[in-house]
């Protein structure tokens, strides 16, 4: 399928779908919040273009159809149209990762150019304004996944769970609990994705790096301290050994041949206590 085409019939439509179906959640004026909301926004895309400033254009809608001046009134409205967004974007998102592989088709190897010849280098942040809590994160992967297995009642209820769930972090995060909720994806995510990968198109010649940005922010975040940055490099070794030790416990299970214990182990013991890269 065409990439494009992909996208129209696999994200946008489909959102357009569910959207619909969020609606239908009982959720005390959700309707009624559904119905405006797009009035807001064709008012918004449409009083910009004329030049009325933020401010006019709130004012206006709210007197237009609302038909008040109430300030706790449009602040109760604004607070639903942002809370009922924060959802739409989720269900967006959760569409365009079950649709990724048809809206991103594999290019044959033959056409990508050899990796020895470069390098790339994936840089993870984890900044407040760009994550969203770790609730959320398991929402998304599950709205995707029934989404990809056509399972409309188990979206809806996904649904109704995002409905309840608060997009908001009990506590302000700090760099250390930003690093920690990435390496949890770290562990989980892009460790095989990455083995997968380089397996694949280069074997035995490393393609990808990943760095990590949370907790090495030294030059603008007054947060991030040198306690805290050597905290977060102690938990990103950690993470690392705990991938290679589950490795090395399944080659444990598969290779018992005569002598290999013993060579295991050696591995075992040399990756515990190394201090340098290099030293493996």
């Amino acid at each position: 399928m065409n990439p494009k085409v992909a996208y129209d019939t696999l994200v946008r439509m489909k959102y357009e779908l569910f959207n619909s179906l969020f609606l239908t959640l009982p959720f005390p004026n959700l309707e009624e919040v559904g119905i405006k909301l797009p009035l807001f926004a064709e008012r918004c895309r449409f009083d910009l273009e004329q030049g009325k400033s933020p401010a006019e254009i709130v004012e206006g809608f709210f007197q237009d159809i609302f038909k008040t001046d109430d300030e706790k009134k449009r602040l109760d409205v604004l607070f639903l149209f942002t809370q009922f967004i924060e959802r739409q974007v989720v269900l967006f998102d959760a569409l365009e990762q079950a649709a990724f592989s048809e809206t991103h088709p594999r290019r044959p190897l033959e056409e990508v150019e050899p990796p020895e010849k470069y390098r790339t280098r994936i840089v993870l942040t984890a900044h407040p304004t760009q994550f969203y809590p770790e609730p959320i994160l398991k929402i998304i992967d599950a709205l995707a996944d029934a989404v990809k297995k056509d399972e409309l009642k188990e979206l809806e209820e996904i649904l109704l769970q995002l409905g309840m769930t608060s997009f908001r972090n009990k506590e302000q995060p700090t760099p250390l609990s930003e690093a920690a909720g990435l390496l949890d994806r770290v562990g989980k995510v892009f460790y095989e994705a990455i083995l997968n990968l380089e397996s694949e198109i280069a074997p035995g010649s490393p393609a990808v790096e990943l760095g990590f940005w949370p907790g090495g922010d030294r030059d603008g975040n007054p947060f991030v301290t040198v306690e805290t940055t050597l905290d977060v490099a102690s938990r990103l070794r950690e993470n690392a050994l705990s991938n290679y030790r589950r490795e090395l416990d399944a080659l444990k299970r598969r290779l018992t041949f005569p002598g290999m214990a013993e060579h295991l182990q050696r591995i075992e013991e040399k990756l515990e206590s190394y201090e340098t890269p290099k030293e493996l």
